[in-house]
């Protein structure tokens, strides 16, 4: 029996996907827990109008994520910490100070989506990757500088 599953299921397909199961599978452990439908005509289609309407959807948060991008890689952050003896800050930069930073500047970046490729313990210019998107990411430009 054709099903279409509704949600991922572990070692069976991802959500949207159409495989073959047997029968008493499907009528007593998938269809009952809402994880797959009756492959037919009409649940098909309403499939391909669900697929196109997340690939708009996917398409449009891309050309978004674009353009912020081109913004961000424009910008030029400097980031106060307090330091110590031959410009070693007391602790690091953390992906959150980074993240408000961009706040302040009109930029809603989760700190989950802020890359840095070591920890940043000294005074200076870095850079870090920011992936906004699984397709689209970016590099930042900013300074450590002596502060309060």
């Amino acid at each position: 029996m054709e099903v279409i599953l509704t949600e991922d299921v572990e070692k069976l397909g991802k959500k949207g996907e159409v495989i073959k199961v047997k029968d008493g599978f499907f009528r007593n452990y998938l269809f009952p827990r809402n994880r797959a439908i009756p492959s037919n005509a009409g649940n098909l289609r309403t499939l391909e109008l669900r697929k196109a309407r997340q690939a708009a959807k996917e398409k449009e948060e891309k050309e978004k994520c674009q353009e912020m991008a081109k913004k961000i890689a424009k910008l030029s952050l400097t980031i106060m910490a307090q330091v110590g003896e031959e410009d070693k800050l007391y602790g690091t930069v953390t992906s959150q100070q980074i993240a408000d930073a961009l706040k302040e500047e009109g930029f809603a970046v989760d700190k989950k989506k802020i890359v840095e490729e070591e920890p940043i313990k000294k005074t200076g210019t870095y850079a870090v990757k920011i992936k906004l998107h699984s397709e689209v990411e970016c590099s930042l430009k900013f300074k450590v500088v002596k502060g309060a």
